[in-house]
């Protein structure tokens, strides 16, 4: 019975450090993937986000902020740190994470819309955390958030159990600039009505001291914010009384913190269905349009 346990201890031993080394190594080709969002993460924590401005939000940063674009047009390096389907709640420890281990920047641009006093109720994609569990930076500032089960945490290749093969072969399915995706389609025609978004303001009460202390930290550190409320297709609308409630309450943070406020809402190129690729994201072309305003007004108010 004894020699039996102990066969039993061996092989166990064994088949977890065989599986403890495959994890090991499908993280570590996850983490080169130039798939996103593994790439924005593998820049922030691997130290590499060297930037003089850079845009903080959901998957408006990552197709609108042209990255390729505003670093000829600015002469400055820039970059797009978005984390698709979160809203601010999520983004303050993506912000904490780059901040721990990057250079500071000059100046954050933080895009906003009516889902920004709103707290993320699920982020999709859960695999872009996976390839960090190993990091106790990471583990201390998102495990505690996101909350991972006990398996996904300590049994080897259980938290990959759900994801195929082709997770992990490192591919291009468009053209990516430091975060920024450049997709060159569009969606045409647009139907007249898209889904009802949420009201802004929901969780304001919750979200309000994050926003302050991010807003705190930055002026204290000669950084300057800027709040930017992008294009979005005419198709997309606002519930009523929420773009006023937005506007007034970034408004008065921009007043308190010395940050400035860009509405770019009333573009022109909403009314062009050829800009976008769908109702809330522009496409590659929309990203050019916009972000040559958006540099023109940087340029104007010497940031």
């Amino acid at each position: 019975m004894r020699r039996f346990l102990i066969r039993c201890l061996v092989s166990g031993a064994v088949f977890f450090l065989a599986f403890a080394a495959i994890d090991f190594c499908c993280s570590m080709v996850a983490e080169r993937s130039d798939r996103q969002p593994f790439n924005v993460w593998h820049d922030i924590m691997g130290g590499t986000v060297d930037a003089d401005v850079v845009a903080l939000g959901n998957s408006l940063v990552t197709l609108s902020f042209n990255t390729e674009y505003l670093d000829s047009t600015l002469g400055v390096k820039t970059y797009a740190m978005g984390f698709s389907g979160s809203q601010f709640d999520r983004q303050t420890y993506m912000y904490s994470l780059y901040r721990s281990r990057n250079r500071p920047p000059k100046v954050m641009v933080n895009f906003i819309d009516q889902r920004s006093m709103s707290l993320t109720k699920r982020v999709p994609d859960k695999e872009q955390f996976f390839p960090w569990f190993f990091d106790k930076d990471f583990r201390r500032v998102v495990f505690p958030v996101e909350h991972f089960s006990l398996s996904e945490r300590f049994i080897p290749m259980w938290r990959w159990r759900e994801f195929g093969l082709d997770l992990f072969i490192s591919r291009l399915d468009s053209h990516i600039t430091k975060g920024f995706k450049y997709v060159s389609y569009s969606l045409s025609p647009f139907p007249e009505a898209s889904s009802k978004p949420m009201r802004f303001g929901s969780d304001i009460v919750a979200l309000t001291p994050l926003w302050e202390e991010y807003l705190s930290r930055n002026a204290s550190e000669g950084i300057r914010t800027v709040f930017v409320v992008p294009p979005m297709y005419k198709s997309y609308y606002y519930v009523p009384g929420s773009k006023e409630l937005l506007d007034s309450t970034f408004l008065a943070l921009a007043r308190k913190y010395d940050a400035m406020f860009l509405d770019y809402s009333s573009l022109p190129i909403k009314e062009d269905s050829t800009f976008f690729r769908d109702p809330y994201h522009l496409n590659g072309k929309g990203s050019e349009v916009f972000c040559d305003t958006l540099a023109r007004d940087l340029k104007r108010l010497g940031l």
